[in-house]
């Protein structure tokens, strides 16, 4: 498939970063492997996003001349679907009924479900999937650009309940709450998280409703 002038470069999904030059998609963990039609999907979701694209253009798209059973796209977006960590059809690639797929906005899809977040200012390092990598290698959506950060400084994992932190043997140590931390530490709301010189504030999910939320001084 010829990418669409329209394809951006670089785009967010959630937690994941796809490179379209690179054809790569980078998750918390690192490249995840695609397939060159789960690349071709990706590819012609990411330039329409956020409209639909029928399933009749995505087959013509994917199977130029050659007639493919529907069973064959529903199985690439049920693979691409897990890949980007979207259980259901509660996610960012969305199913238009009777019409086709769609991927939303990278804002929609990350107010569907509240997520963890690290706070410095007004930027914020959102933990999408269940596992995100922390630290100064670029292309991650938990990139720190700062010299005090080391490349693959520390992890966060999240099982839907709980987010627990690790440091990966930094070299300026990754601090909770003042304190250098050497084994996983479950985080709470409110929590000052440092890495190097670089202070976060970590903020819980909260349900939709709940004010009951503890103040940072």
């Amino acid at each position: 498939m010829t990418a669409s002038p329209s394809l951006p470069k670089k785009a967010f999904i959630g937690a994941f970063a796809f490179d379209a030059e690179r054809r790569q998609l980078i998750g918390g963990g690192g490249a995840v492997a695609l397939s060159s039609k789960e690349f071709e999907l990706l590819s012609l979701l990411v330039a329409r996003r956020p409209c639909a694209v029928s399933k009749d253009e995505i087959q013509d798209a994917l199977w130029p001349r050659t007639i493919v059973a529907e069973t064959s796209l529903t199985t690439l977006v049920k693979e691409l679907r897990t890949k980007l960590g979207q259980a259901g059809r509660g996610g960012p690639i969305r199913t238009v009924h009777g019409f086709g797929y769609a991927l939303e906005d990278d804002g929609a899809a990350t107010a569907q479900v509240p997520t963890p977040r690290l706070l410095r200012g007004t930027a914020e390092i959102r933990l999408a999937s269940p596992e995100l990598i922390l630290g100064r290698e670029p292309g991650l959506p938990g990139t720190i650009d700062d010299a005090s950060v080391s490349r693959r400084h520390a992890h966060l994992r999240w099982d839907g309940t709980a987010v627990v932190l690790t440091d990966l043997g930094s070299k300026n140590g990754t601090f909770v709450k003042g304190v250098r931390v050497s084994e996983p530490v479950a985080l709470e709301d409110g929590d000052e998280i440092r890495l190097g010189l670089v202070s976060f504030v970590y903020r819980a999910p909260r349900a939709a409703g709940d004010t009951n939320t503890k103040t940072v001084p």
